[in-house]
């Protein structure tokens, strides 16, 4: 098979996973027991793709490969910016111009932006999760670029860090 053939196949899959994860319930993370029970409404493999929505509207694409962790780790208020990085996102964006001069070490230091990420990580625990399960790697990869530009995610960038 030649890569191109690969490539195809692999894209031909990605609107039945966009139907797929925009048919699924929006699974709720606030409280204790939605937290407790999201393992049994996720994907037996605990792979792939979720997409956190806020006021019903998609916000954030992001993939996993332990998704009941990876989702948890978003609201957790101990994590910090490697394990809740979508708060960390809307904590800088909350801090402003600031935050783009600032070192992640600097912010993390900062009193006033740890306020602001603590807030973030409580409004992150408030949203809901529309999940898909995706095993493949790579079809995760495109999928989780393809969702974001279908759903049109504020807050994907896919820069280099």
């Amino acid at each position: 098979m030649t890569s191109a053939y690969l490539f195809n196949e692999i894209t031909s899959k990605m609107p039945h996973y966009l139907r797929e994860l925009e048919s699924c319930q929006v699974i709720g993370m606030e409280t204790r027991q939605e937290r407790r029970s999201l393992g049994s409404k996720l994907p037996a493999a605990n792979s792939g793709i979720y997409v956190l929505y806020e006021d019903g509207k998609p916000i954030y694409a992001g993939r996993s490969d332990r998704l009941k962790e990876r989702l948890l780790e978003h609201g957790q208020p101990s994590g910090w910016s490697e394990s809740a990085t979508f708060a960390f996102i809307l904590a800088k964006e909350s801090f402003g111009d600031a935050a783009g001069s600032m070192s992640r070490e600097e912010l993390q230091k900062d009193p006033g932006f740890k306020q602001l990420f603590t807030d973030a990580k409580s409004r992150v625990k408030k949203m809901g999760v529309r999940v898909v399960g995706i095993q493949d790697p790579i079809e995760q990869t495109i999928f989780e670029v393809y969702a974001h530009l279908a759903l049109k995610t504020p807050y994907n960038s896919f820069e280099n860090h």
